[in-house]
């Protein structure tokens, strides 16, 4: 019975582990466009482990949601990481750029 909890505390261990890991590992993803200036507003957070379906192939990523953001005429936008980190796509698709121009238009104006 002891070997049986000291294993279930492993496989919990590991598997809390992973999880983080591949939180943080999509988190830096998301943060190389949305950055930590709160320019895209308040973030949501979800794992979609069976897949998004609005994307082709259905893989299965973190979802980032974002809403009430400084970006004039954007009021939600949304970045798919896989759980691996790698970025999928954003929504708007030029979300990118319309982060960097909002980030040069306030360096100008300092």
């Amino acid at each position: 019975m002891g070997k049986l909890i000291k294993f279930i505390a492993i496989v919990a261990l590991v598997a809390a582990l992973a999880g983080g890991g591949s939180y943080a590992a999509a988190y830096f993803a998301q943060g190389k466009i949305a950055g930590v200036d709160d320019v895209l507003g308040q973030r949501e957070v979800k794992l979609n482990w069976e897949g998004v379906d609005s994307l082709p192939g259905k893989p299965r990523a973190w979802v980032f949601t974002y809403t009430g953001g400084k970006l004039q005429g954007l009021k939600t936008a949304t970045i798919w990481v896989t759980p691996t980190g790698t970025l999928i796509a954003t929504k708007p698709r030029d979300l990118r750029d319309r982060v960097e121009h909002w980030r040069d238009s306030q360096q100008t104006a300092d």
